[in-house]
């Protein structure tokens, strides 16, 4: 096993609203000292009305954690199998340590590249059958009141970040693009207007259902990994909050590495981060957990390094980064429910934005996207 690659980043000392800048991530090796310089576009902040956004849940936020109780007690009360080394770097598990409890899981911290992961999880049958059902996000995903501002306020900013990306890098939009994990197919919508050539991959039936009636066509219901061929040539394939499900986030990415176009392939994966405002939050409410620290949907929240580490592990190079969150949100919508005052919601809840906004720019927040580019030997078998 090759040592775990050690990264810095270095970023201006301040930030302005609304514009791009550059960063420089460098990895070294720690056996030869080797280093490489990765510069990256970054995006910090994304605009969103979250109140209206998540109003169901706000005003119904009692009911929506002793769902997710349940639903974790359920997962984890049957027969765990340990994680024995780290799904990112290969780091013995051994010399991990426990980070925090939430209901009944532990997430560890790999004492290499930092990936925090839950080190007892349920087997991967269990988990296919879990999401399969669609438990855990398609009620998010499926939501007929939220459709259109989910378009706009969540799939269109992303789309056109992507396209960005891309453009900056091949000079023109992509001619296929590959969602993976696609929920209800809001992305693959977005990405149709456009005119791109999009195609979605997602295990859930009831999304799939929700797609086809809501949008007219046909996600894929098919295993990415074991399928990949069917997407081979691909200029953009994307995992917009996917890899933090799977007990093997590393097999998507060399699923995507391989499936890739060798002349404009770009993969974007977007993921919860530990070190943020939403984490030092939950840290102290680990009792009313409904999202980002959640085990029952997340068994992976990366560290910037372990999603470096897993990216250019599998030879993808980083070209761009966006930080953005709903740590915020998660502040107060964790005090209203602790001093049971819905009224907090609405008086703080206009200053959501610029509290996030605050966070996004200091690198707090609790998501990431990178997109990267694969510039590795052909890996096809």
């Amino acid at each position: 096993m090759n040592p775990s690659p050690k990264w810095v980043r270095s970023a201006p000392l301040s930030q302005t609203d609304g514009t791009d800048s550059e960063e420089i991530w460098t990895s070294t090796d720690p056996a030869s000292g080797d280093s490489c310089v990765h510069p990256l576009r970054v995006r910090l902040g994304k605009p969103l009305n979250v109140l209206e956004l998540k109003s169901d849940v706000l005003a119904q936020y009692g009911a929506a954690v002793e769902k997710h109780r349940r639903r974790c007690e359920e997962l984890f009360s049957g027969e765990l199998e340990r994680v024995i080394s780290c799904p990112i770097c290969g780091e013995s598990t051994e010399k991990s340590e426990r980070r925090l409890s939430v209901y009944r899981a532990d997430y560890h911290e790999c004492a290499a590249c930092r990936h925090h992961f839950v080190i007892r999880r349920p087997s991967r049958d269990a988990l296919d059958a879990f999401y399969s059902r669609g438990e855990a996000l398609s009620p998010v995903y499926v939501d007929d009141k939220s459709l259109t501002r989910r378009l706009d306020e969540v799939s269109r900013p992303k789309a056109e970040w992507m396209l960005d990306a891309f453009r900056r890098r091949h000079g023109r939009l992509p001619r296929r693009v590959v969602d993976v994990g696609a929920g209800g197919g809001h992305f693959v919508q977005v990405c149709r207007e456009k005119g791109i050539e999009a195609e979605g991959v997602e295990l859930s039936g009831r999304n799939l259902e929700f797609c086809r009636d809501r949008f007219g066509f046909d996600l894929i219901q098919a295993d990415f990994v074991k399928e990949w061929t069917r997407w081979a040539g691909a200029e953009i394939i994307t995992f917009w909050g996917v890899l933090e499900h799977t007990p093997d986030p590393m097999s998507f990415l060399a699923a995507a590495g391989r499936a890739l176009s060798r002349d404009a392939g770009v993969v974007v994966a977007a993921v919860p981060r530990w070190e943020c405002m939403g984490t030092a939050v939950q840290s102290i409410f680990t009792d009313s957990i409904v999202r980002h620290l959640d085990p029952s949907g997340h068994l992976h929240v990366f560290s910037d390094d372990s999603l470096a580490t897993a990216l250019v592990m599998n030879r993808l190079t980083p070209i761009a980064a966006w930080y953005y969150g709903m740590d915020a949100y998660e502040l107060v919508s964790q005090l209203a429910h602790r001093f049971r005052n819905g009224d907090a919601i609405q008086a703080l809840g206009r200053q959501i934005g610029e509290w996030q906004s605050r966070m996004d720019r200091a690198h707090f927040s609790d998501e990431i996207a990178v997109a990267a580019i694969f510039t590795g030997d052909d890996v096809r078998p």
